[in-house]
């Protein structure tokens, strides 16, 4: 699967050019996320399921600002919604 070269996201209300290489940037596929969160923020361990079994190996943790999971949750509902049209 070719990935796209450059892509633009919306960072803080400033447009921004963001660029990954599809040979050193690995797409981990996930059947599950567990979330936690403090005061301070919160963290997304991305899961995979081991077999036919209900184990799950963490394969990426991803942790930020309790402010950037609200934009997060704002930008994946967009997407979802232009998805489900």
């Amino acid at each position: 699967m070719k990935e796209p070269k450059n892509d633009k996201h919306v960072h803080s209300g400033q447009e921004s050019k963001v660029t990954v290489d599809a040979n050193k940037t690995p797409i981990f596929y996930t059947n599950s996320v567990f979330v936690g969160s403090d005061n301070y923020g919160v963290v997304l361990d991305f899961a995979q399921r081991v077999g036919p079994t209900n184990d799950q190996n963490i394969v990426a943790r991803v942790g930020m600002s309790a402010e950037h999971a609200k934009s997060l949750v704002k930008v994946l509902n967009e997407n979802l919604e232009k998805y489900e049209r």
